[in-house]
């Protein structure tokens, strides 16, 4: 089987519709990068079945369609059909007789995968299982990406197992047999299920029963205690009937004397309403003088509070006027001893003002001797510095100097161990003998070859002598079940003659139908002629001959014609027929006939001069009964011996099956230990390949680095003669530098006592005049504290006298109100 074409349409980078044809055995597709090569092959995956969007290099099953360009709009569906080319049969099953096969997959937006086989839409798992055993599918040996032959060859045994199993054809059948054991073990489950049900459903029966029992009991009871409780109702009711009528009696009597009740006290109520209206009148004048009698009394009540409330409002008022008297008093001499301090403070601030202008004059002065010296001291800290780094480069330079030429020493001394290492390593790959064992691998691998061609020849005639014995097998096991089938069918017929025939015959004596012999083909002429005869005995002369209460014929001479024989008397019926084979020739000799003679046809007619007559009932007669059990017998006797020759031969024929498949087996078996072989030789001999050039490859590098080497020896020696004279120039600089910078200390630390002196002056300048500015910020905030206190204290004076000038504003009218309640209070008393 081999690819034919690959149709595209949709699928990745294949927008238009695309046909890549593979005419050849061996075809190839070239192209730059990105042009959509592995889109091919990732296209045959995807057909056959791959399921896995990462093996596709994508996220998800839709990446697989064209997504759209800057020119191009993308599309919906992507479809992909592989046409495989079936001349040598490779397939089994229904599609065996085809010469080309078609596979076709589709995939649209939803993610909906459609599969067609033949243009017929399928499952996936009719794809997989077509190519199941032929090499084909999305993850099978028969695609070899990057890294498959390591795969293959560094796999484990089982893995090998698997690639091996699929090369052979046999994983098709264990993937049966995985599905089928699959099934027995699902039913064995859902049997052991059906078990526990039955089970259990056993163990319920019982309590079942028994709930059945308690059921119909329960049934039984209820059905009494509703009889019970109906008959109880009717008891209930006829004595509430009784209690009914005593009590209607008694309403009556009850009803005419509160007839008289209500008469009475109508009267009784006309004289009460008469007295009440009486007594409203009189509890209305008594509640207003009530009402006026308490008005006046709190009237009285509230007064007297009211003058009482004054009176305390009046004593308080009065203890208050006293009380802002004394804080007036005391808020003016207040107001008087802080006039007087803050006079003082306005002198002593004026004071200390020249003080603290000849403290700031100082103070300016020293700054400016710190300016002149800090100046100097840092012109001395920057040439310190420039000296100090110049000293520090120098140290630098000499220690890269000294650790350079170190470093080129070890590396003089690692090159010269490297050099012997290297010509050690030439003398091993020298002594290395691997094209000897690569020629014998190869030699082996050609004769292993052969003879793994000529097993594969052999295993291919086994395979067709097995398919033509197979075919032949299944020709004579047909003919043997056609044989089988038609001897039971015989059987069946004979069995039913036997029992129709049972029905004909007496239980003593022979019929008319027994000693009658019909020629073949006269059945329907003769069942005609002996109509209503066939059922009549035969009396044999030891019977004696017939009588009128024993009636019969007579065995006796054979009497024969071309139609029967039979030992019965039948000449008086006989001597008037013609036989004739046909109706067309019972007409021609209608005319040479007697008026009393008939002529009777095998499809059973009596033609005679005036009458022609049908068969109508032969296939119950007796007669054509016994005539078609004498030819089933015969046929069964030969259909018997051609049942036995034919299950001799296909006893015979199964046989060189078994043999030929037993050939073929230890053939396969043979071819399978020939390509494992095989497999091994071409990995020994791919291995011994690579040796032999990673050999030469050592070889060539290990010169290539002694020449480098050589070189780079030659450079390093002079880089160290290079860097002893640059280090002892180095030395000298370093003694001149560190000289300089000695001098530039001594003269910076001169400067720097000489400004720690003028710094000490400075500070004790600041805390000079610091002191004073301080008592001055001292005076000033006490002058201000002062004011500001003597600012409130005349603030709260006049608002205690604004407020004494209120309370007797407030004493004044309170003694008018009182004065007023009193009036009003003789008034009312």
């Amino acid at each position: 089987m081999r690819l034919k074409q690959i149709k595209l349409a949709g699928f990745k980078s294949f927008v238009d519709p695309t046909k890549i044809p593979f005419d050849n055995a061996l075809s190839a597709i070239i192209g730059p990068n990105g042009c959509g090569k592995s889109n091919v092959i990732d296209a045959v995956r995807w057909v056959l079945g791959e399921s896995s969007a990462k093996n596709l290099r994508g996220d998800s099953m839709t990446d697989v369609i064209f997504n759209g360009s800057s020119a191009r709009k993308p599309i919906s569906v992507a479809g992909v059909e592989l046409v495989f080319e079936n001349s040598q049969g490779r397939l089994a099953g229904q599609y065996a007789s085809y010469q080309e096969i078609s596979v076709k997959r589709q995939v649209n937006r939803d993610s909906e995968s459609t599969y067609f086989l033949n243009g017929q839409k399928c499952r996936r798992k009719d794809i997989t299982d077509l190519f199941m055993g032929t090499g084909l599918g999305p993850r099978s040996y028969a695609i070899i990406e990057q890294g498959t032959i390591s795969r293959l060859i560094e796999s484990k045994p089982q893995e090998l197992r698997v690639f091996i199993e699929e090369a052979a054809g046999i994983s098709r059948y264990k993937e049966r047999r995985r599905k089928t054991e699959n099934r027995i073990r699902h039913t064995r489950e859902n049997l052991e299920r059906l078990n526990d049900i039955r089970v259990e459903l056993g163990s319920q029966l019982d309590k079942l029963s028994q709930q059945a029992k308690a059921a119909l009991q329960y049934r039984e009871l209820k059905t009494n205690e509703r009889l019970l409780h109906s008959q109880l109702l009717v008891i209930r009711y006829q004595e509430l009937l009784s209690q009914t009528d005593k009590l209607d009696q008694e309403s009556s009597v009850l009803e005419t004397q509160a007839e008289q009740l209500q008469t009475t006290s109508r009267h009784s109520e006309t004289a009460v309403t008469q007295l009440k209206q009486q007594l409203e009148e009189l509890s209305d004048a008594e509640h207003k003088l009530v009402e006026q009698y308490y008005l006046t009394g709190n009237n009285i009540t509230k007064f007297e509070q009211q003058l009482k409330h004054q009176q305390q409002q009046d004593t308080q008022l009065q203890q208050q006027i006293s009380g802002l008297q004394q804080q007036i008093a005391t808020g003016e001499r207040t107001i008087v001893n802080l006039n007087q301090h803050y006079q003082k403070l306005v002198a002593q601030a004026d004071a200390l003002a020249p003080q603290t202008e000849q403290a700031q004059s100082e103070l300016d002065i020293i700054d400016e001797q710190l300016s002149i010296v800090e100046d100097a001291c840092d012109e001395q800290q920057s040439q310190l510095t420039q000296y100090a780094e110049t000293l520090a480069t120098t140290k630098m330079q000499l220690a890269l100097s000294q650790s350079s030429l170190t470093h080129q020493q070890q590396s003089l001394q690692q090159d010269e161990r490297q050099k012997q290492q290297l010509n050690q390593e030439l003398a091993a790959l020298n002594q290395q003998d691997s094209q000897n064992q690569l020629l014998d691998a190869q030699t082996q691998l050609t004769a292993l070859e052969q003879t793994l061609s000529a097993t594969l020849e052999q295993q291919q005639e086994f395979e067709q002598q097995v398919s033509a014995l197979q075919h032949t097998v299944e020709q004579h096991r047909e003919a043997y079940q056609s044989l089988k089938q038609t001897m039971t069918h015989r059987h069946s017929r004979l069995q039913l003659i036997d029992e129709l025939l049972a029905g004909h015959t007496q239980a003593e004596g022979l019929q008319l139908w027994q000693v009658v012999d019909v020629q073949p083909g006269w059945e329907k002429a003769v069942d005609m002629v002996l109509q209503g005869l066939s059922q009549l005995p035969v009396l044999t002369q030891a019977q004696g001959k017939p009588t009128p209460s024993r009636i019969g014929f007579t065995q006796g001479e054979i009497l024969s014609n071309q139609a029967l024989n039979t030992q019965a008397n039948l000449a008086p019926w006989l001597k008037s027929v013609i036989w004739a084979t046909s109706l067309d020739e019972a007409t021609q000799l209608l005319t040479q006939i007697a008026d009393d003679q008939y002529i009777a046809t095998q499809e059973g007619y009596l033609v005679g001069h005036g009458f022609v007559l049908n068969h109508t009932q032969s296939g119950q007669s007796a007669i054509v009964l016994s005539q078609e059990r004498c030819e089933l017998s015969s046929e069964l006797e030969a259909l018997e011996h051609q049942l036995n020759s034919a299950q001799l031969q296909l006893t015979e024929h199964t046989q060189k099956v078994a043999a030929a498949q037993l050939a073929l087996g230890q053939v396969q078996q043979r071819s399978h230990q020939l390509q494992i072989q095989q497999t091994k030789l071409q990995s020994t001999v791919s291995s011994l390949q690579q040796q032999r050039d990673e050999k030469q490859l050592k070889q060539q590098k290990c010169h290539d680095l002694l020449i480098e080497l050589e070189q780079t020896y030659l450079d390093k020696q002079m880089q160290i003669e290079a860097y002893e004279g640059q280090i002892a120039s180095q030395e000298q600089a370093m003694a001149d530098a560190i000289n300089q910078h000695e001098v530039a200390q001594h003269a910076w630390q001169n400067s720097q006592a000489k400004l720690r002196e003028t710094k000490t002056k400075r500070q004790e300048a600041v805390s000079k005049l610091t002191q004073q500015q301080t008592t001055v910020q001292q005076h000033a905030t006490q002058q201000a504290l002062g004011l500001q206190q003597l600012q409130q204290q005349t603030e709260k004076q006049t608002e205690l006298s604004n407020q004494y000038t209120q309370l007797q504003k407030m004493l004044q009218d309170n003694q008018h109100q009182r004065g007023e309640h009193q009036i009003a209070q003789l008034s009312l008393s």
